[in-house]
């Protein structure tokens, strides 16, 4: 069970995460950065539950039947690379802060839950990055996301805080720094963020998910950055993560978003395009659900869902029927406290794979997409102290997915460049 309340001036979390140690075995310092290498190899997979195995073997090379293996490489992510970034970085996202067309990296610093910062690792080409460049927020960060929120062709950023119940705004200047940061209500304990232009104006809005006040928050912005008065849609129990998707395939934006403890729902709200939203439809999905990707994983052209659930160890695959209601779950194992869940074609396939991390084990966990939606059995790798989010992207502008993890035990980021060559 996972709550998240406030006592005595401080904000605690019941049943907190225990963080081990990722493996690493090297330490070099580098201007004012340190890189940790770790040479952890991929392990054997295991099937999944629920009637969803699919393929065979437990290596990333072969992938079962999921996909192409890789050329004159046995584990493409056999080795990362750490960047120190602030205290305690719950989540990460890559996006291009500069305009250099390389993608930076930005962590949410939570902290002791008293942080108040997000981290930009600033891309130096070919998958490495430069010392961190710190901005403040509000306090105790957990989400961090990037769009351009006034139209001036810059992608911004917006963190969720925990402990200031506020999303924080940071406009881009243009080169990677940022102005003062400007804060808005949102409902209490909030722990995600997503961004899209939810009523058509051309301006990225807000959604944030609301642990204790068990609702989503819209902030719909006023085109130049500023945001109008918020509104709440209730979804349920313990609501941990949203995400902005074109679910329904009509071309305007909708919402999922997480919530439920022992029984775990994905909640899907369809977007009616001016900002509002249609009543939500239930999903059942796995025990205490942590974080959804929404990406095409059956080949179909419609936004599937991949979910990681905690209390239940597993990764649920719901295949979208249309118009954006969904099959029942399948269900892939996954090792304990799955905390979040990233989608890209991991092995140059054409077929989008997904990367699941372990945030009491330290570990980074592959599956390879057999095309249809269904997925080999896993593959482990070691990462950085108590990965508790993953990103995959293109770091070094080679064409195929690479990962990252933000380590919340280790006050660093993990950057797996793949080393995947296709015949």
């Amino acid at each position: 069970m996972r709550v998240i309340r406030r006592h005595g001036g401080a904000w605690l979390c019941a049943a907190a995460l225990a963080f081990l140690s990722g493996g690493c075995t090297s330490l070099v310092g580098l201007e004012g950065e340190y890189h940790v290498v770790s040479t952890g190899q991929g392990g054997s997979g295991s099937g999944g539950s629920g009637g969803g195995g699919g393929g065979a073997g437990g290596t990333v090379t072969t992938g079962g039947s999921g996909g192409q293996p890789c050329v004159h490489v046995d584990n493409p992510f056999s080795k990362h690379v750490d960047y120190i970034v602030g205290s305690g970085p719950f989540s990460v996202v890559a996006a291009d802060l500069d305009g250099d067309q390389l993608p930076d990296l930005v962590s949410a610093n939570l902290g002791n839950f008293e942080g108040h910062t997000v981290s930009v690792l600033p891309s130096r080409g070919s998958g490495t990055f430069g010392p961190k460049k710190d901005f403040e927020v509000g306090m105790g960060p957990l989400g961090v996301a990037a769009a351009d929120l006034d139209k001036d062709g810059d992608l911004d950023l917006v963190t969720v805080n925990l402990s200031t119940d506020n999303a924080s705004v940071l406009l881009n200047h243009g080169d990677g720094t940022f102005s003062d940061s400007v804060e808005y209500w949102t409902g209490d304990n909030p722990t995600a963020v997503a961004l899209a232009d939810f009523d058509g104006d051309g301006a990225a809005d807000i959604a944030t998910a609301n642990n204790q006040s068990s609702d989503i928050t819209v902030l719909l912005n006023s085109g130049n950055g500023n945001f109008q008065g918020k509104v709440h849609y209730p979804i349920g129990l313990l609501p941990g993560f949203v995400a902005a998707a074109d679910l329904s395939g009509d071309g305007k934006p909708d919402l999922v978003g997480l919530h439920g403890d022992v029984t775990g729902k994905a909640a899907v709200l369809v977007g009616n395009g001016d900002g509002t939203f249609a009543p939500q439809t239930d999903y059942p999905v796995g025990a205490d659900p942590r974080s959804v990707a929404t990406i095409d994983l059956d080949g179909d052209g419609k936004l599937d869902l991949a979910v990681t659930s905690a209390g239940d160890k597993v990764v649920s695959v719901l295949l979208n029927y249309g118009a954006g209601t969904f099959h029942p779950r399948v269900d892939y194992e996954v090792l304990d406290a799955p905390s979040s869940v990233a989608a890209g074609d991991l092995n140059g396939d054409g077929k989008s794979d997904l990367a699941v991390v372990s945030s009491v084990l330290g570990k980074v966990s592959l599956l390879m997409n057999n095309g249809d939606g269904t997925f080999a059995p896993r593959v482990d790798y070691a990462s950085g102290d108590g990965p508790s989010s993953v990103f995959a992207g293109d770091f070094s502008g080679d064409g195929r997915a690479d990962l990252a993890t933000a380590n919340q035990g280790g006050a660093s980021v993990s950057v797996w460049i793949n080393s995947c060559d296709l015949p």
